[in-house]
């Protein structure tokens, strides 16, 4: 909840509360100019849609007091044009770097006369731990006028400048920073879920609502998912410029402005299905492979993240009556979860029926068919199947093997944990739910036995090992040995899931009447993926 004030509307209507205001409604009903009205209605702030996040490698060196100035004249002149791009983000990095040495030079004469203080925690630090709570795979090093970035995934690790970073972490920085100095009041947020998927907008914006709680969010948009995610979540329904529906307070949406918002949404409402996967896009196997699975114009794909994120998207989007007609499911891998996680999940999220997505491009059926699809042998093909089994199963030996084991105890013990943690009941008194909480994790109450697990889960890999290409495929993580497959068909890896997921998105119907992509080879191997994959997946098409 944030900070109690009521928003006045052009209309006179109040707003009364601390919870989150969005306004929505389609292309053209006149949303931003709106929310202006109501920003210089409340002496608020405003944070444009149109964003130039152009950042040189050098930010500018100034004195606190003048970039402050810049900083409100830019401010001032958006919101008196509100169609001109917001382009202060120079001068709003500098400001935040110069408080931030103003600050420590302070701390630094202070502690001569007074030490043991603490230092005060500046805008700048908020700012800096806000980025490593959001993006923990990169570094941003905010101690020098060049500010620099690191992607600590992967081999590489060199730095790089912030003007080279992607659309949506260039974004998230300025939000940021943008939210954490903005005054005391009211914030209008046109277009907050832009570069964003829809998880880390989420998660950005919680975040974000919960370092300004002395603020009031009023956000513009037409992402209906995004706008369902605010809780306890108030709509404006916008009619004009100046002419707002208010709704109560958590109402649904009606189911007309719905269909209205629908018409110029963007690609995560415009589906009557939306499916959530794992990974988080940019050319990641699991979102490739299943925009070409779902390939029907009534679902979209979204990434999610992880399992956890995936199941609690699901959850979110499916917990209110706001989107009509649109139902959200889940894909999420089999992993190293045991089946008591699995039999609690709702209906709505599938898991897949081997290991991981890189599993199903080991599938025996599906190695046949591109076998065939690339003139292997007829003959050879179980031969190299074979080949292909033996070469899996002796990978995890030694270090890997002993890795499957640690991850299947440890995803069982953490279930049985959590499951002993949801007996604790809140009480008034919170020595009372120290003392639940400490009984529930005696080891003497435990409903179960740690050494026991392992010596199970011990035994489910070893007999894995030495059964079939299905224990294989179920138990073991398939990015341990997709390569070995494509190996004995001829290709690469690469070439495998590319060559698979292209067939799969053959066309309905030939384009032309030669298309060699709508061959009768192509064909086959479309058909014989899609019998091949069909008990592991939801259905393609609604």
């Amino acid at each position: 909840m944030g900070n109690q004030m009521d928003i006045a509307l052009p209309n006179g209507t109040q707003v009364p509360g601390g919870h989150p205001f969005i306004l929505i409604g389609p292309n053209g009903a006149g949303k931003t100019r709106l929310g202006t009205a109501i920003a210089r209605l409340n002496e608020g702030d405003r944070i444009p849609a149109l964003r130039n996040l152009q950042v040189e490698v050098n930010i500018p060196m100034g004195m606190a007091d003048r970039m402050k100035t810049e900083v409100n004249n830019q401010r001032k002149s958006l919101m008196q044009n509100p169609w001109l791009l917001a382009n202060e983000i120079k001068q709003l990095m500098s400001k935040l770097m110069a408080e931030n040495a103003e600050s420590a030079i302070a701390y630094r004469d202070k502690s001569i006369t007074r030490p043991g203080e603490d230092p005060e925690e500046t805008k700048l630090m908020r700012l800096s731990g806000f980025w490593h709570r959001h993006f923990p795979g990169r570094e941003l090093d905010l101690s020098t006028y060049a500010p620099k970035a690191k992607s600590t995934i992967g081999r590489s690790e060199a730095f790089y400048p912030i003007q080279q970073m992607s659309d949506g972490e260039r974004v998230a920085l300025y939000l940021a920073a943008r939210v954490i100095d903005a005054p005391e009041g009211l914030i209008v947020i046109d277009e907050p879920d832009v570069h964003f998927h829809s998880v880390l907008a989420r998660q950005v914006w919680d975040d974000l609502e919960g370092m300004r709680s002395d603020c009031r969010f009023v956000y513009i948009t037409h992402d209906l998912p995004f706008a369902t995610s605010r809780r306890p979540a108030q709509f404006g329904i916008v009619k004009s410029e100046d002419a707002v529906d208010v709704l109560p307070l958590d109402a649904g949406i009606p189911e007309d402005v719905v269909t209205n918002v629908l018409g110029a949404a963007s690609f995560s409402v415009t589906a009557n299905r939306i499916v959530f996967c794992e990974g988080v896009g940019g050319g990641k196997i699991d979102h490739k492979f299943y925009e070409a699975w779902f390939d029907d114009p009534d679902t979209a794909v979204i990434p999610a993240g992880s399992c956890e994120e995936v199941i609690q998207s699901v959850a979110v989007f499916n917990s209110v009556d706001q989107i009509k007609g649109v139902k959200a499911i889940g894909i999420i891998d089999r992993d190293y979860w045991p089946d008591s996680f699995f039999s609690a999940l709702p209906p709505d999220i599938t898991v897949l029926g081997v290991h991981e997505i890189e599993n199903l491009f080991c599938l025996p059926k599906v190695f046949e068919a591109v076998g065939i699809h690339l003139h292997v042998e007829t003959e050879e093909i179980a031969a190299k199947y074979e080949n292909f089994l033996t070469k899996a199963k002796s990978s995890f030996g030694g270090v890997l093997f002993n890795k499957q084991v640690l991850e299947r105890v440890r995803r069982r013990v953490s279930c049985s944990m959590v499951r002993l943690l949801n007996g604790v009941r809140p009480h008034e008194e919170l020595a009372t739910v120290k003392a639940a909480i400490i009984g529930e994790l005696d080891p003497g109450n435990w409903d179960f036995d740690p050494l026991l697990i392992f010596d199970e889960e011990e035994a489910v890999l070893r007999t894995g090992l030495k059964g079939s290409a299905e224990d294989l495929l179920r138990l073991f993580p398939g990015k341990a040995y997709l390569g070995h497959a494509a190996t004995e068909l001829g290709v690469k890896a690469d070439r495998l899931i590319q060559l698979v997921c292209s067939a799969l998105l053959l066309p309905k119907e030939p384009e032309m009447p030669n298309d060699p992509a709508e061959s009768p080879q192509s064909a086959a191997l479309n058909k014989q993926l899609i019998e091949a994959m069909r008990k592991h997946l939801p259905p393609r098409a609604e």
